[in-house]
């Protein structure tokens, strides 16, 4: 059977809808798995790598880290140094002819800002601790998930909550 005239023009029409609806929904659906409420956005710079490093923490601890961290000109300098030895890097790998001692220079340069960014993050939460009460210090990596989450046999994540849906049957 062959379509011809407005009966093809129809037919092309409610199929490229039709796709473009299945995209539309399966996108968001993918979106949702990847960013839903579980798993906010990646942030890029200070901030981004706060995030990936906090996660353990209370809210109260977070506030107190982010403030302690953000309002620190060494911790600034530092993470500029680090983002600037980064570029440092991919120019060191893109270069024609290749340079090993300039990706070694860079990868230095890496190691030295991160390691300088550590050590300002590990006084920080020292200084946070000094003043955290204890009942917020027992929620430390109670609220983190994936997997060095806590557990309870082979569930993982935090416990639930009142107001959780019960779970689906098995």
């Amino acid at each position: 059977m062959t379509l011809r005239g407005s009966w093809a023009i129809g037919v092309l029409v409610a199929l490229a809808l039709s796709l473009a609806i299945n995209f539309t929904v399966g996108g968001f659906f993918a979106a949702r798995s990847v960013f839903g409420p579980d798993h906010p956005p990646p942030r890029g710079g200070f901030s981004g790598f706060l995030t990936a490093a906090d996660r353990a923490f209370p809210p109260q601890m977070r506030e107190a880290l982010r403030d302690d961290l953000f309002n620190d000109p060494t911790v600034k300098a530092n993470f500029d140094a680090f983002r600037a030895a980064r570029q440092e890097m991919y120019a060191a790998m893109r270069a024609d002819p290749y340079d090993p001692a300039a990706l070694e220079a860079a990868l230095d340069k890496i190691q030295a800002s991160t390691s300088a960014l550590q050590q300002a993050g590990h006084q920080a939460l020292e200084r946070i601790m000094a003043q955290t009460p204890a009942d917020v210090r027992a929620e430390i990596g109670m609220h983190r998930r994936g997997r060095d989450g806590p557990r309870d046999g082979d569930r993982r994540g935090p416990p639930p909550r009142d107001d959780d849906p019960a779970p689906p049957p098995r």
